[in-house]
């Protein structure tokens, strides 16, 4: 478990809120289409560094909010303390699926042990798979179960109840 600075946010996370608050908030800022980019950067610089995490923005008419608030405030720490609110409350984290890394870490020595009993057995001789190159079946192989195990796991989300869902 991470301390955490008076304002909630893990000290890593505040030394990163800072240094991208810093960076992308700055005082020059004067239209809503600014701050607007400015907001999805940030959830899109979170998204490039915090592996295993997705930030997922709320909507344009929630960041109008937050700019109406961020011009009536002058205050720089206050702008910083505000964003990290809006980033702590509104900002969904979703995590990646655990099906979906065991997959991507599974799949690829699978794939190189069907690939070489396929030279072997009848019913997969006829595929010729020994015809292409490891360095394409194996990625090929991997994100095709990737994706079908992201597609599975979709499908079972949206056929689940919502009292199933939010439990």
């Amino acid at each position: 478990m991470h301390p955490k600075p008076p304002h909630g946010v893990p000290v890593k996370l505040s030394i990163l809120t800072d240094k991208i608050f810093d960076q992308f908030f700055t005082k020059e800022m004067k239209t809503f289409e600014q701050f607007h980019m400015a907001y999805l950067e940030v959830c899109n610089k979170f998204n490039t560094i915090m592996l295993g995490q997705h930030y997922v923005a709320p909507d344009k008419e929630k960041i109008e909010e937050y700019f109406t608030e961020w011009k009536k405030e002058s205050n720089d720490q206050t702008r910083k303390d505000n964003l990290i609110k809006h980033l702590q409350e509104d900002v969904k984290i979703s995590h990646t699926d655990q099906s979906v890394v065991t997959t991507g870490i599974l799949v690829p020595p699978a794939a190189m042990i069907l690939k070489k009993t396929g030279e072997k057995i009848p019913q997969l001789k006829r595929f010729r798979l020994d015809f292409v190159p490891d360095f394409l079946f194996v990625p090929v192989v991997t994100l095709i179960a990737v994706f079908g195990v992201k597609a599975a796991n979709q499908k079972n989300a949206t056929s689940q109840p919502v009292s199933q869902k939010a439990g």
